[in-house]
C-alpha cells in the first residue's frame, strides 16, 4: 500500500518460511530461531495471525483506499506471479464495491500484460486503478483499447468501464505512455 512491493515480498517470504511445522502451514504463537530448539511452539493453529496474513495477501490483489474512495488492483503482486504460464487470477474476491473477478498475466516474453476484470463490481467514486508489477526498467508505453481506460501513466491505468479486457504494452522506462 505504500509502494514498497519488493520489500513486502521479502518479508512475506521470510514469514512464510517460519511456519512450524512447515508441512502443517501453521504459524505458532511462539517460534524459536532454531527449529530444533527444545522450547515449545505455543498455540497451533494460531488463527488470528493466519487471518492477518489473509488480509495482507488479499490487499496485494485489491486495496481499498477509503480516504480517496479508490480501489487499486495488483499493487502488491510480484512480477513472478503474473509471469507464470497461467498468470494470476481471483474469482469472487469480496470488496466493498462487489465481488471481484480479476485476471492478470504477462505475455510475449514479458513485453505485454493482459488484464481482465469482470463486471461484478461497481466503479468506485475515486476510481478503479490497476498498478501491475513491471519488470525492471520497463513501463507502460501503450494500451490496446482507449475506450475502456481513463488516465494512463507509466506504471498504472485507470479503468473507465467494466467488464475490461486490455493489453498493456511495455517498453523501456522513460518513454511517454500513449494509446495505440
Amino acid at each position: 500500500r505504500i509502494g514498497k512491493r519488493q520489500e513486502a515480498h521479502e518479508l512475506l517470504e521470510f514469514f512464510l518460511s517460519d511456519r512450524r511445522p512447515l508441512e502443517w502451514n501453521q504459524w505458532p504463537e511462539i517460534s524459536w530461531r532454531d527449529p530444533r530448539s527444545p522450547g515449545h511452539l505455543g498455540d497451533v493453529p494460531h488463527t488470528w495471525i493466519a487471518a492477518e496474513y489473509m488480509l495482507a495477501i488479499s490487499s496485494m490483489v485489491a486495496s481499498e483506499r477509503e480516504a480517496s474512495g479508490e480501489l487499486v488492483l495488483a499493487s502488491g503482486l510480484p512480477w513472478s506471479w503474473i509471469a507464470e504460464d497461467i498468470g494470476f487470477s481471483v474469482c469472487g474476491l469480496k470488496t466493498r464495491y462487489g465481488k471481484l473477478d480479476f485476471q492478470i498475466s504477462a505475455r510475449s516474453e514479458g513485453r505485454c500484460i493482459c488484464i481482465r476484470i469482470g463486471a461484478g463490481i461497481t466503479l468506485p467514486a475515486g476510481g478503479l486503478w490497476v498498478k501491475p508489477p513491471l519488470p525492471p526498467g520497463q513501463c507502460i508505453v501503450s494500451v490496446s483499447d482507449e475506450n475502456q481506460l481513463g488516465e494512463i501513466t507509466a506504471t498504472s491505468v485507470r479503468v473507465h468501464q467494466l467488464p475490461l479486457y486490455v493489453t498493456l504494452h511495455l517498453g523501456a522506462a522513460g518513454l511517454a505512455a500513449q494509446v495505440l
